[in-house]
């Protein structure tokens, strides 16, 4: 990951002290638009509910806006999804309402919600891992 890189940038989350898979963690930066990326996450239901997410997608962002110079990231989620909102709005991101039917879950179209968070916001208001602390 560096600055002007797309594609698809993806990290494996597990303990320092071991080599089991807690979840994942990824940016995707489009060719058209490569200062702007699409966070994606995951924790295996086990390992849920102890801030491993808010940890991980919080170093990938430092990542993403240090490394990457990304000006902008996009997360999306299920309205019903609270824990993954959760997530976000911990690490800055600002709801940006309801995209009806803006994915596709199971094969039926889901209205997601759209979140947001830019550079200038989180250059102010985050030092590095913060969030690993909130």
């Amino acid at each position: 990951l560096g600055a002007g890189s797309a594609g698809r940038f993806e990290w494996l989350v597990h303990y320092a002290s071991g080599n089991e898979a807690l979840g994942w963690v990824s940016l995707r930066i489009s060719e058209s638009n490569r200062f702007a990326a699409e966070v994606g996450y995951s924790v295996v239901h086990a390992h849920r509910g102890r801030g491993i997410a808010t940890e991980a997608v919080g170093a990938m962002v430092e990542e993403g806006f240090r490394r990457g110079r990304l000006r902008e990231m996009r997360a999306f989620c299920l309205p019903e999804n609270r824990a993954s909102r959760a997530v976000l709005r911990n690490l800055g991101f600002a709801d940006q309402g309801v995209l009806e039917r803006g994915a596709t879950v199971g094969g039926k179209a889901v209205d997601v919600i759209r979140h947001t968070l830019e550079h200038a916001r989180w250059a102010e208001s985050f030092t590095p891992n913060q969030a690993a602390t909130q």
